[in-house]
């Protein structure tokens, strides 16, 4: 802060004049955005109007055109412009009034023009153009360089001129404010910034004198007064104001600075997480106290590493901007960290080990590693440094798991991997050992050949590898691919020696032979012509293929030349009368050779039997409604004899029993109560037979004794008689007695209710019936009755 007074000396200022606001929503604006505008006789002015459009301009006889947003007006004397257009379809004007005149211009202050430095002076350009097109200069010193009303405040001595610009005609003026000598400047700026608890500030001043009279410093908080020196040392705790003040009449001149005291927050780092080591590729934070920002609202970061000896740079991955208070990596390498802190006036920096195990460089030899089937082979890790485990995986095949140098016996191709740790961190390594194959055996797929057939034994020859077959022990032959021709299913031995790898094999074939079908032949058979579960046709061999592998056999049975089947055997139920059945019996090895092609007819003999149409009853009803306990029944079956007719033989059962005119074409009897179950056997020739059953339902016979009847003559309970459910059931005798023992009724057709030609009075009668139910068997039913009216 420069040189001011104590007493701050404030003017106000007020505009003799405000234009009407004409920034409204839904009216058109002309500019420039004024009631009233200069123009120096002889010249033009433009005009601008916005806000709608449609516009028309009146006076026309001073305007380049009437019409348009942008218009030229050249007044001779004092005019008022009009303008309207359209706003929403609303018609809108705006006006100006254009004022002829040459520019006049002349300054004066309102208060004294020779001040002491700091004491604001207040300029007035006195015009004829309402203060419009007045320009300043110099504007240093001054509060705006473009009004009629000016505070100027320079440091020196200073002329000030005023240009007056009406449409082009230009008039100036000057003006002098002089400022006292005296001056007195604090050397170390507007501000110094300290760190709290640094060293002492010297703070200086400078005169125009270049002495030290009359000078005096003093501090906001009242902490020091010096007077008379040009520089003091001082030591604030906190921010503070300091001045330095210059009295040499008739001025007295005033500087400051102000000393910032400023702080850091606590600087020391920590790792999270917290441990012994790292590993590469971990991440980290480094990481601080918080702290109010608020409080350190100047403070910056930034990280950095710390250069190894050699002037390299370590390995580091920052995972958030080094701008920050804490920070979150990657690790790589060991590194020292360094953060560094400002806060205005205070510097500080920390630092952090952040000790890294970087991955271990594993060599596993041999190379390449290579074994033959079923061999084993050492594999040899070797790495520089300390280690705590050691992990090889796959198990599988491994001699040991945690040792640094195993044999492994693979199964197959397997890439072993291991991992080496120290402190918990990894560091990893993979060989892969190939299992080389076998010396070339390439045995055929097919391995069956037909009696008298050749095969050759092996599709394999490879170049370092030498073969030798045996059979029975025997050396049969050295040629890899060795044909032979058995005449039986035989083992062959072939035996591959690499001697380039070392990678034998050896294997066994086994070659099937089938057997030559001489012959095949169909029984022939005897059928009945309604047997429709009959025996399927089927050939014999008189040898048998067995179950040799490979083996393929087909059946293509023909009916007049036409082929009925392909299955192994042949069904006959469809035949209705004698056929004549061919087969074609094929044998061979599948995807090889057809062993042989035999053929044999057959004769199936169809004997002739009657059709059934079911078994019938008389009366019809009782096939299909049953029949009552006693009903006599006849039972017969309904035959369709072929042409020329058959003799058969009948065989009856009823619920498995001999009727006893069972030989019969029908039989009679009499139904018994429950299920009765008609079984007839027809018997045809050469043993055949048909059988048919039917099962139909006697219901047994019942009597209900009424315990009241009412002869009303209504036709309902008029007679008093036993309530039966069949028609078979008879009575045989009933007597009624009255309370006193005579004897009303003596019959067998039932009671209507009358003695000696009378009603019989309402009373309760004693009766005794006697019942005779089918088949003959009698019952005697006692009991009492009541007659009502």
């Amino acid at each position: 802060m420069k040189n001011w007074l104590i007493t701050l000396l404030c003017f106000c200022f007020f505009a003799l004049g405000f234009g009407e606001l004409n920034a409204q929503i839904g009216r058109i604006k002309i500019r420039p955005d004024v009631d009233t505008t200069y123009v120096c006789p002889d010249s033009s002015i433009t005009l601008e109007v916005t806000g709608g459009f449609n516009y028309s301009w009146s006076p026309a006889n001073i305007l380049n055109r009437s019409n348009g947003n942008v218009v030229v007006a050249k007044p001779t004397q004092n005019t008022r412009i009009f303008v309207e257009g359209f706003v929403n379809g609303q018609l809108r004007r705006d006006t100006i009034t254009l004022v002829v005149v040459r520019p006049q211009l002349q300054l004066i202050a309102l208060n004294a023009t020779s001040v002491c430095r700091g004491t604001p002076v207040l300029l007035r350009a006195v015009n004829n153009a309402g203060g419009q097109g007045i320009t300043w200069d110099p504007v240093e010193g001054l509060n705006n360089p473009n009004a009629a009303n000016v505070i100027a405040l320079p440091e020196n001595t200073t002329t000030y001129r005023a240009e007056l610009d009406i449409t082009g005609c230009k008039i100036d003026a000057t003006i002098t404010v002089t400022i006292a000598p005296q001056k007195i400047d604090i050397t170390n700026g507007d501000t110094v910034k300290v760190c709290k608890g640094a060293t002492k500030v010297k703070l200086a001043a400078t005169t125009n004198t270049g002495q030290s009279t009359g000078v005096t410093w003093t501090a906001k908080d009242r902490s020091i007064t010096r007077q008379n020196v040009l520089s003091i040392d001082v030591e604030p705790k906190i921010t503070t104001t300091y001045y330095v003040t210059l009295v040499a009449t008739p001025c007295t001149i005033v500087d400051s600075v102000v000393i910032k005291v400023d702080s850091l927050p606590t600087q020391t780092i920590t790792i999270d997480p917290k441990k012994e080591v790292y590993c590469f590729g971990e991440i980290i934070t480094l990481k601080s106290d918080t702290y109010e920002t608020a409080a350190y609202p100047d403070i910056k970061h930034m990280w950095r590493p710390r250069f190894r000896a050699d002037g390299s740079t370590p390995g580091y991955d920052f995972q958030t901007p080094d701008t920050l208070w804490n920070m979150v990596m990657g690790t790589i390498d060991s590194v020292v960290l360094i953060r560094d802190t400002r806060n205005n006036g205070c510097i500080d920096s920390a630092a952090i080990f952040v000790p890294v195990i970087k991955p271990k460089t594993i060599t596993i030899t041999p190379e390449p590693a290579e074994v033959c089937p079923g061999g084993s082979i050492r594999l040899n890790a070797d790495f520089a440094g300390n280690f705590d485990k050691i992990t090889w995986t796959p198990t599988v095949g491994l001699s040991c798991t945690d040792c640094k140098n195993p044999n492994v016996t693979p199964g197959q191709t397997t890439t072993y991997s291991i991992m080496v740790e120290e402190k918990e961190c990894p560091s990893n390594a993979s060989k892969t050992v190939t299992v080389l194959p076998r010396a070339a055996i390439l045995f055929p797929n097919l391995r069956t050949v037909c009696q008298g057939g050749s095969i050759q034994l092996n599709g394999a020859s490879q170049s370092g590898v030498t073969y030798r077959w045996t059979q029975g022990g025997n050396v049969i032959s050295t040629d890899p691919l060795h044909r032979v021709t058995p005449t039986a299913t035989t083992t062959y031995r072939l035996e591959a020696t690499d001697v380039v790898k070392g990678c034998n094999n050896s294997g066994d074939i086994t070659i099937n032979v089938v057997p030559t079908v001489n012959s095949v032949d169909i029984n022939g058979v005897t059928v009945c012509s309604n047997d429709r579960n009959r025996t399927p046709l089927s050939i014999r061999l008189n040898q048998s293929p067995g179950t040799v592998p490979a083996l393929f056999e087909t059946y293509n049975w023909q009916i007049a030349g036409s082929s009925v089947s392909n299955a192994t055997t042949y069904s006959i139920n469809s035949l209705s009368q004698n056929t004549l059945v061919n087969v074609t019996y094929t044998y061979g090895v599948v995807g090889g050779a057809t062993c042989g092609r035999l053929t044999d007819t057959a004769t199936v003999k169809v004997i002739q039997m009657p059709t059934e149409n079911g078994i019938f009853f008389a009366p019809d009803s009782v096939g299909t409604r049953g029949a009552q306990e006693g009903d006599p029944l006849t039972a017969g079956i309904l035959l369709v004899q072929p042409q020329p007719p058959v003799a058969v033989t009948y065989n009856w059962t009823i619920n498995g029993n001999n009727p006893g005119n069972n030989a019969n074409p029908t039989i009679v009897t009499v139904a018994s109560p429950g299920a009765m179950t008609f079984k007839v056997v027809v018997t045809g020739p050469n043993g055949c037979a048909l059988t048919k059953e039917i099962t139909i339902n006697v219901v047994p016979a019942s009597v209900t004794i009424p315990n009241a009847f009412s002869p009303n003559g209504d036709g309902a309970n008029d007679i008093f008689r036993p309530v039966t459910n069949n028609k078979n059931i008879r009575l045989v005798e009933l007597k009624v007695f009255n309370r006193w023992g005579k004897m009303v009724y003596n019959g067998n057709t039932g009671w209507n209710g009358n003695v000696g030609g009378n009603p019989a009075p309402v009373d309760v009668y004693i009766y005794n019936m006697v019942i005779e139910f089918p088949g003959g068997r009698r019952e005697t039913r006692s009991g009492d009755v009541a007659l009502l009216r």
